[in-house]
């Protein structure tokens, strides 16, 4: 089931079936539209660093040398706090216009994206997930969320891992 966004002139309701023991600054952080990062800094009020694991770009076919849109990118970050890492994200974006591409080339991540271009997403959140991981004998609890942003010029298909639910706390 998708997360529903409904409003009237004067209420505002996000509906999606919570799991169970969800805080409520976690719900926050999961209906994040593309604005994690800054979230997070606002939270911890500190600076929070995205660091690029990976990235592969790859445009429709066209003839010769010559780029064709849409263009697709895999990207893998971690989103960090004074070297902490506070979560993991793994994205599908399509770029369909050469000014989506050109930010997406010169580094900029979805949430300075989205202010850049000064639009508002639609946004999907279409899973949440919380377990418990032991690594190294040590126990983490852990939150996953997958969602969709899109706008005129992207679709994003983003899953991130929050790596320790003990950081809100």
């Amino acid at each position: 089931m998708s997360s529903k966004d409904a409003f009237t002139p004067s209420t505002t309701t996000i509906e999606f079936p919570w799991p169970d023991g969800i805080s409520g600054i976690e719900r926050v952080f999961l209906v994040a539209n593309g604005d994690l990062q800054r979230l997070l800094s606002a939270y911890f009020a500190r600076p929070i660093d995205a660091e690029v694991l990976s990235t592969e770009s790859v445009f429709a076919t066209a003839e010769g040398d010559q780029r064709a849109l849409p263009m697709t990118q895999k990207r893998v970050i971690n989103l960090l706090c004074d070297g902490t890492l506070v979560c993991r994200a793994t994205s599908t974006v399509l770029a369909k216009s050469w000014h989506a591409v050109e930010l997406l080339e010169q580094g900029f991540f979805l949430g300075q994206i989205l202010r850049t271009l000064e639009q508002i997403p639609q946004f999907s959140l279409t899973d949440v997930r919380t377990w418990t991981s032991v690594d190294e004998g040590r126990t983490a609890r852990r939150l996953a969320r997958r969602y969709t942003v899109t706008i005129s010029c992207l679709e994003c298909d983003i899953e991130e891992e929050f790596v320790d639910r003990d950081l809100f706390r």
